[in-house]
């Protein structure tokens, strides 16, 4: 199948001031990439990766930039990780619902399903059915080898399962989805923001045992300064921890802490949040 791989070559290679042999150097002819430049043939995957390599682009920005010089929806778009949602997130997952839904009513694919469903879920516009929270979950529970579709969907929509589901899954991801931990800080963040969540929810429900579980798996993952803001958050899931433990001077002391930060960082959203999320473990736990 042609596609428009070519002319967007063509147009980074050019951008980069790389000369067409020196792109071509090794891996194909001149004649060929020339052709290919001019979507007039296909390429193997194995030639594509080392022209990319040639012009200095990897393949995901290579994909990434294709959809954006023809005006494509993004597959695999990273966007930013919320603990809120914003009026302009929340138009962006409206526009993304309808455009999903449309894909999916044409094709009927699983993957646009799912998509329209974790971005239904997302903008809290309506509920997911119990039907469709059970497909997801057996969806998720049948992967062998979680990727960034499977991590987004499932942190997209884990709040929607009990605990003992949430617990399995997140589990589940340790197992089966390690393989990708390294791809990127993407998925990375997006590994270490399940394991918080699931920490989160086990101090809720006032499960010590999983709640240390998930966190030291947190400070496992956590390895820079990088993640200041799930530092701060780990921070608050140990100050929940001390006050499952009776521990309430500690507790108290380390939650404050968090509240600060928030505060001197000018922050009301989150400080809102995080007082909320207090409140939440204060009432659960009377």
């Amino acid at each position: 199948m042609i596609t428009t791989f070519g002319t967007t070559y063509k147009r980074l290679r050019e951008a980069k001031n790389i000369t067409m042999q020196k792109a071509a150097d090794h891996i194909v002819s001149k004649s060929f990439l020339s052709r290919f430049e001019r979507n007039l043939t296909n390429i193997s995957f194995a030639k594509l990766y080392a022209l990319l390599l040639n012009i200095n682009v990897s393949v995901a920005e290579f994909i990434f930039i294709d959809n954006i010089y023809h005006h494509r929806h993004q597959a695999f778009y990273f966007d930013d990780t919320k603990d809120y949602l914003d009026q302009i997130t929340k138009l962006t997952h409206q526009q993304l619902i309808n455009d999903y839904f449309k894909k999916w009513q044409q094709n009927q694919s699983t993957y646009n399903y799912f998509n329209y469903l974790k971005q239904k879920h997302l903008t809290r516009t309506e509920h997911l059915t119990p039907t469709e929270i059970h497909e997801i979950s057996n969806f998720l529970f049948n992967i062998e080898t979680w990727t960034h579709y499977e991590i987004r969907l499932y942190m997209s929509t884990m709040d929607v399962f009990p605990a003992p589901t949430v617990y399995a899954l997140t589990k589940q991801l340790l197992h089966n989805g390690e393989i990708t931990l390294n791809v990127d800080w993407n998925h990375q963040a997006d590994f270490t923001y399940i394991l918080l969540k699931s920490a989160l929810l086990a101090c809720y429900q006032h499960d010590l045992e999983n709640a240390v579980y998930f966190s030291n798996q947190v400070v496992k993952t956590i390895d820079n300064e990088q993640y200041l803001y799930e530092k701060t958050e780990l921070h608050f899931i140990h100050g929940l921890i001390y006050l499952q433990k009776k521990e309430t001077a500690l507790g108290n002391q380390t939650i404050n802490e968090v509240f600060s930060i928030f505060k001197q960082l000018d922050s009301p959203n989150l400080l809102r949040l995080y007082q909320q999320r207090l409140k939440k473990f204060q009432t659960w736990q009377s």
